[in-house]
């Protein structure tokens, strides 16, 4: 397990077992369920539940000094947690997995097995650690659940909602949990579950716990397994990115995709329904508490750095990362009209509301992050040119407040209304922003701001040739203003300054202009992209997070300098990443930021599937451009669905 130094646990760089629904940081005391928070507005994080699945072993004396050949395995290929040890004369196992088929339900599974012939009997005692009350959640107390085995239950509600216009009930979460014996008594070869069932009400929680447990009572423990697993093959075989000849690599590869995949809702066939899935913060699902980890907010990460994975492997969970968006967008009618603006206006910080949750201290990133509601139409944009899908453009979910066509046109209006007009140089321009890099406040003219703002008007128009009926008309004055939106030029050094009055001595965070050659694709002369590339190679900052790196990956591929590129790609990952189980960190030592970052994981796969393996993806066709394997492999090779 992560140590420091001198010795002490490091629990923030241990594994996460998720399914979507819920998570948690394995051997610590909370679960976090999608779409809960606690916490007023910038206050808002994910309300803490006490775990009921936090079960350790130790001999009668409450040691594990007799516990030899102690391992701990992370298998992403079957989401299952797993520590092992011998003790006298059996072998123990015990897994915990968050269950990929009846997901409210958090599985514990201990198996221990003899290693000899004739064993000797042997007890050991259950640690079972909840940790303190949650101070999110009022739960009341524990009642006995009727079950045929014996077990309770508690429900709570949450202390202080988001947004109480929008919350007017404050939310409520329920966990069932069987009892844990004191003692477990080993005579032969045995399988001891435990389980608990997390829902937002005792009805959700009871469906799957009840269908479990009739499982455990008959003694069918392997097929709450197998029925984990099965689903887990199906998620691997649907999606997956196949690398051979550097094992490394590929285990850094499957990390990423597994704690992505892992707090995403799941999409094929569950034992109960999915609830709505409430978005993919930077720390994924088992992270958010108060003032960590971005309290569990989503921002612009989830559709420019993790969305494009995602979607390249597994449309149906890119299509759930967009819903997310849809079913919020009444709230986000009402941020554009409350900042004087049109259309929908998405917060900077999200949560389960689609009310600003951005903390007191930084208004001005809900005011000047206009690029978020441009980063979500091009999410769009990317998943219609990949899927086509008619059904969820025309076709209104009755939980929503409009189709995919009026979702377009509904992020192109509040773009539009941010566009002002310069008689002088007679252009538009947007002012007053801030970029992707985000230390540089209150400018005008980003470049990445502006192009994909005028990205979103062209794709409006774009999508109402696909809708027709099913959209109201996009006017050609928009379009004509989205050509006429200024971009920054430098002709002397030819290249893309970030934004009006930008120095090319000025040091950066992270990427900006460099966007605009990748995700963004702007059509420019091989020398603008060289340009944009080596100075701003230049200018980043070495403390800066890893997928500035993993785009310059991908722009210098393009530039066929690939000793260059291999650098800068094992820069974008080798010193983010914490061992042994591949935990990310936002920066790199000895500032670590947020664990488990999901953000670097997303741009560092980008740079496998749009560096190496040159897949771009245009309005009308697909494109692999001059694929490469990666450094050190043999093998690469990608499957999506």
């Amino acid at each position: 397990l992560p140590e420091s130094s001198d010795g002490q646990l490091l629990y923030r760089y241990f594994p996460t077992v998720g399914n979507g629904h819920i998570a948690t940081v394995v051997y610590t005391d909370t679960i976090f369920m999608n779409g809960l928070y606690s916490g007023f507005k910038g206050e808002s994080h994910r309300a803490r539940i006490p775990t009921r699945n936090n079960v350790r072993l130790v001999d009668v004396n409450g040691l594990r000094t007799k516990f030899l050949n102690s391992s701990f395995l992370l298998d992403v290929t079957k989401g299952i947690f797993i520590e092992k040890f011998t003790i006298e004369d059996f072998c123990i196992e015990i897994k915990l997995f968050a269950h990929q088929y009846y997901h409210k339900v958090m599985v514990n599974q201990i198996h221990a097995v003899p290693i000899k012939p004739e064993p000797s009997p042997l007890q050991l005692k259950v640690i079972h650690d909840t940790g303190p009350s949650s101070q999110d959640i009022a739960f009341e107390e524990e009642a006995v659940f009727e079950s045929p085995i014996a077990s309770k239950f508690q429900c709570g509600k949450v202390t202080q909602v988001e947004d109480p216009f929008y919350q007017p009930n404050s939310p409520t979460a329920c966990v069932i949990f069987m009892e844990l014996p004191e003692i477990l008594e080993i005579k032969s070869e045995i399988i001891h579950t435990f389980i608990a069932s997390y829902d937002t009400n005792l009805d959700g929680a009871s469906r799957d716990f009840s269908a479990v447990v009739s499982l455990v009572s008959e003694k069918q423990d392997m097929r709450i397994l197998e029925s984990h697993v099965n689903a887990w093959s199906k998620v691997w075989n649907d999606g997956n990115i196949i690398i051979e000849g550097n094992l490394e690599l590929a285990k850094v590869v499957h990390g990423c995709l597994y704690y992505l995949i892992s707090s995403l809702p799941i999409t094929a066939n569950t034992y109960s329904n999915v609830s709505q899935f409430y978005g993919l913060s930077p720390g994924g699902l088992a992270n958010g508490a108060y003032l960590l980890d971005y309290q569990g907010h989503t921002f612009w990460d989830m559709e420019i750095w993790m969305f494009p994975p995602i979607l390249y492997l597994y449309t149906d969970m890119a299509r759930e990362i967009l819903n997310y968006r849809l079913r919020l967008l009444q709230p986000a009618r009402k941020n554009a009209q409350d900042t004087g603006f049109h259309g929908a206006r998405y917060p900077w910080e999200g949560g389960v509301t689609g009310r600003d949750v951005t903390p007191e201290c930084c208004p001005e990133n809900f005011l000047l992050q206009v690029h978020l509601t441009a980063d979500i139409a091009f999410a769009v944009r990317q998943y219609i040119q990949l899927t086509r899908d008619s059904n969820w453009l025309k076709v209104q979910n009755p939980n929503y407040p409009t189709n995919g066509c009026g979702f377009i046109r509904e992020l192109a209006e509040f773009l539009l209304s941010r566009i002002t007009y310069d008689p002088v140089i007679r252009q538009h321009e947007i002012n007053e922003v801030i970029g992707p890099n985000d230390e540089a406040k209150f400018v005008n003219n980003n470049g990445f701001t502006n192009v994909a703002a005028a990205y979103s008007i062209f794709f409006a128009k774009y999508a109402k040739c696909l809708c027709g009926g099913s959209m109201e008309e996009v006017p050609e004055e928009w379009v004509n203003i989205a050509k006429n939106l200024k971009l920054v030029y430098d002709p002397n050094l030819d290249y893309h300054p970030n934004f009006e009055g930008y120095r090319q001595d000025e040091r950066i965070k992270q990427a900006d202009s460099v966007l605009l050659g990748f995700p963004l694709m702007y059509a420019m002369n091989a020398t603008t992209r060289r340009n944009d590339l080596n100075i701003y190679e230049k200018a980043t900052r070495k403390t800066g997070p890893g997928m500035t790196w993993s785009m310059h990956t991908i722009g210098v591929l393009e530039l066929d300098e690939v000793q260059r590129a291999d650098k800068l790609f094992e820069r974008s990952y080798k010193s983010y990443v914490r061992q042994p189980f591949k935990i990310w960190t936002a920066t790199e030592p000895p500032k670590l930021g947020a664990v488990n970052y999901l953000t670097g994981m997303g741009g560092f796969l980008q740079s496998i599937i749009s560096g190496y393996a040159g897949f771009r993806l245009f309005p009308e066709k697909i494109l692999f451009y001059k694929p490469r394997l990666p450094p050190n492999t043999t093998k690469l090779q990608l499957t999506g669905s």
